[in-house]
């Protein structure tokens, strides 16, 4: 799971190793969590960026015929208006929100009492 996260290099040592007649299945969302480098010389060279990444550039798993990407469109874990930024910044509104909406809906509340938890008025200068 989350291929996207594993280096180019991280992934291809494992498929080196891999026997005749593998199957590879790399799952994950470079849209989401992507890898992470923190030398620049590695950056600069193209070393931060998945193995997932780099295919999902190619024209062959770009085009609508590719049956070789399977993309999860149903979420059931957030709230739509959660949901709605992401899916139209980045999966062309494909996302549909699925989550039971009392769960949904109990879960904002959670958040944003524990957002509001020690936030305090700022005290005005001068007084008290």
């Amino acid at each position: 799971d989350e291929a996207a996260q594993a280096l180019e290099p991280e992934t291809l040592v494992p498929l080196c190793l891999a026997g005749e007649g593998t199957r590879v299945c790399l799952s994950g969302d470079w849209k989401q969590l992507g890898a992470v480098v923190r030398s620049k010389a590695a950056s600069s060279l193209g070393l931060s960026v998945s193995l997932i990444e780099r295919l999902m550039m190619l024209p062959h798993y770009r085009s609508p015929h590719c049956n070789h990407v399977v993309t999860l469109r149903n979420n059931y874990r957030s709230h739509p208006s959660l949901l709605s930024l992401p899916s139209h910044l980045f999966y062309q509104d494909t996302l549909l929100p699925c989550a039971d909406q009392g769960v949904a809906d109990s879960m904002l509340w959670a958040s944003s009492r524990l957002l509001a938890e020690g936030c305090e008025e700022p005290e005005e200068e001068g007084g008290e």
